[in-house]
């Protein structure tokens, strides 16, 4: 049998993986996009540890699934010199695959938290209290478990420009958090 064990080799030696740090990174893109240079890590882990629960966990599942949205566009992670294209930003097309999954999961996550659809939306304080969001699917059955790929892409088609962006941003947002943080590259496999 193979001794897998004893090799320990990695594609990245980072520690960026860690899924706090990765989470505190996505939420920091609001305060910083576009000014990622000017990232202060102790600013950042005091403004994530002052956010509810319910939006740090939402961090954590968005960077958990990031791995899942490189491997759909076909591009890895690592801090590590590799003889690959280094992604600079996204394609449209990268962005196009990566905007519904984005979706799916936000729309996966309110549902299991209890939300559903109503008018308020934006940072409308009023949607808290309800759990109520204008993005959400319209009529959806209460007793859907689980939201499926088309529900997701039929929904996220509806919502509009702006708010499918909500779903991309984060991403274009990343590439440069990344750098920032932990020296992450982002390559486009051949």
């Amino acid at each position: 049998p193979v001794d897998r064990g004893a090799k320990r080799v990695y594609l990245s030696d980072s520690s960026f993986l860690h899924m706090h740090d990765f989470a505190m990174a996505l939420s920091a893109r609001y305060t910083y996009e576009g000014h990622e240079d000017e990232a202060d890590r102790e600013k950042l882990e005091e403004a994530f540890t002052a956010m509810s629960l319910e939006y740090k966990l939402s961090n954590i599942n968005q960077a958990k699934s990031f791995a899942k949205y490189m491997d759909a566009i076909n591009c890895i992670f690592t801090d590590k010199d590799v003889d690959l294209d280094m992604v600079r930003s996204f394609s449209p097309e990268e962005l196009l695959k990566i905007g519904p999954l984005e979706h799916r999961r936000w729309l996966q996550e309110h549902l299991d938290m209890g939300w559903s659809y109503g008018n308020y939306g934006g940072r409308d304080p009023r949607r808290e209290l309800v759990r109520q969001h204008m993005d959400m699917i319209p009529g959806l059955d209460p007793d859907v478990c689980e939201i499926s790929a088309a529900q997701a892409e039929e929904n996220y088609l509806r919502i509009g420009k702006a708010e499918q962006e909500k779903d991309t941003e984060p991403m274009e947002c990343m590439l440069a958090m990344l750098r920032v943080f932990d020296g992450l590259r982002i390559y486009r496999l051949r």
